[in-house]
């Protein structure tokens, strides 16, 4: 499976989804094959938020392993494997469900002004 197979399996799965009317044919869990991530499947955009919801591509949670087959599951055959579910079937008829998690706003440096002095790193020779 190439990036762009990828996105067309995920993109009919949304369209069953909409079509249907509910959740269960929605796309649940990526599973990859460890040496085919590796290989192909690595140049997909895939991002970690946080720990919990671990490694997801357009808000699906890809699971990577030795012994993985590389398929996408529905939401139903997912089960509990792929929770937190996230935002699914992107359109003006969009489907949702819990709001993604938002950072605490401590882990971002917002102001302009420079780190202070006693919080800066020392730059011992």
């Amino acid at each position: 499976m190439t990036p762009l197979e990828l996105d067309d399996a995920l993109d009919a799965m949304e369209l069953a989804a909409r079509a249907s009317g509910n959740l269960d044919p929605a796309p649940g869990l990526i599973t990859v094959q460890s040496d085919h991530w590796i290989s192909v499947l690595g140049a997909v955009r895939a991002k970690a938020a946080t720990l919990a919801d671990g490694l997801r591509h357009r808000e699906i949670k890809i699971e990577i392993a030795k012994t993985n087959p590389t398929v996408v599951l529905t939401r139903v055959d997912a089960g509990d494997r792929s929770a937190p579910y996230r935002v699914c079937c992107q359109g003006p008829d969009r489907m949702s469900e819990a709001p993604k998690p938002e950072r605490p706003s401590s882990w971002i440096w917002t102001s302009s002004k420079p780190w202070p002095a006693s919080r800066r790193p020392s730059r011992k020779k």
